[in-house]
């Protein structure tokens, strides 16, 4: 059983100091060694040598981190991961850690993994998450921006992209642990080693997010549409208590019209309401959107009033409660 030292488990605790948010970092990453190669500078030749090593650096901390923060959010990923790396023991320090919480299990299970190459990368993903298609799951991710079409793709040639991953990883290897003396990267070999990378890295990381939340939230739309829904309900409740006292005979014309009066004023406030709201909002770059929350309010305030009315039908006897005072003397 392999033991990690207090120094390892420092390691994991500075290395999620550095990455406390996994996507944002790696889009970050990835988009400032894109802007690095296209603007040149001294020494090209030498700064392109460094490219592939700084890839790899990004895509393994990315997958280590992404991959603990899914073996945190708990089953089958904790289970899967527990079965494939069962070689962690605790001691002292490492429980204190975790009792502490400056290191968690997905953490723990990730820091001794080794991402030597691509294929070993798909391999641990595989492992952990129980898929064993991700490479062509990452091919059905669409983009998300305002221009993409129906037909794009975040992965454009998932050949090539995955032709360059196993290049980049091998390049990286020999820059890392080898001179190297005549190895030559040209320009557009490292932008389709940078370009292809992103990609492949955009793509995971909402695979990711989907494979840990597989029911996203409701979108705008759907919440507007269940407030109204609820607004609509709330409003026939409404009607239908108020039908209730305008056709009893048994009550003064005084209180039917007090009845009435106080539903319209429910409808006047929540207007003005929506129009005091709209005039603070007025001419703001980024307005506030309160379209579901005054259906929501309107909908509270009927459902407050009906259930007044619905008490006061039951305690007068009226409507379907009539029966509960026959026979009183």
């Amino acid at each position: 059983m392999a033991k990690l030292s207090e120094k390892s488990i420092q390691d994991i605790i500075d290395k999620r100091q550095r990455l406390s948010a996994p996507d944002n970092a790696v889009s970050w990453r990835m988009s400032s060694l894109v802007q690095t190669f296209s603007a040149p500078e001294k020494h090209r030749e030498e700064l392109l040598r460094y490219f592939p090593i700084a890839v790899v650096a990004a895509i393994d901390g990315y997958f280590r981190a992404r991959l603990a923060k899914l073996i945190d959010s708990g089953e089958p990923f904790l289970s899967n991961a527990v079965s494939a790396y069962p070689n962690v023991s605790l001691d002292a320090a490492l429980a204190g850690a975790i009792a502490a919480k400056t290191v968690s299990l997905g953490e723990l299970l990730m820091h001794p993994v080794n991402i030597g190459g691509f294929d070993t990368l798909i391999q641990v993903v595989t492992k952990i998450t129980g898929v064993t298609n991700f490479l062509e799951e990452l091919t059905k991710i669409k983009p998300t921006h305002l221009g993409a079409k129906k037909d794009d793709r975040v992965v454009r040639d998932p050949a090539a992209t995955w032709n360059h991953l196993g290049k980049v990883f091998a390049l990286r290897h020999i820059l890392c642990h080898e001179l190297a003396v005549d190895l030559e990267i040209g320009d557009a070999e490292t932008r389709g080693l940078l370009i292809t990378s992103q990609q492949f890295m955009t793509a995971a990381a909402q695979w990711f997010n989907k494979l840990e939340h597989p029911h996203p939230p409701p979108s705008k739309e759907e919440r507007i549409g269940r407030a109204k829904e609820s607004r609509a309900r709330a409003e026939k409740r409404l009607n239908s208590q108020l039908s209730v006292f305008r056709s009893d005979g048994t009550l003064p014309d005084a209180a039917k019209v007090a009845v009435s009066k106080a539903a319209e004023n429910l409808h006047e406030y929540q207007k003005s309401l929506e129009d005091a709201i709209a005039a603070i909002n007025r001419g703001q770059y980024f307005p506030f959107e309160y379209e579901e929350q005054n259906l929501r309010d309107s909908a509270e305030g009927m459902n407050s009033l009906s259930s007044r009315l619905r008490l006061s039908a039951i305690f007068l006897g009226i409507g379907e409660h009539r029966d509960l005072h026959e026979g009183e003397e």
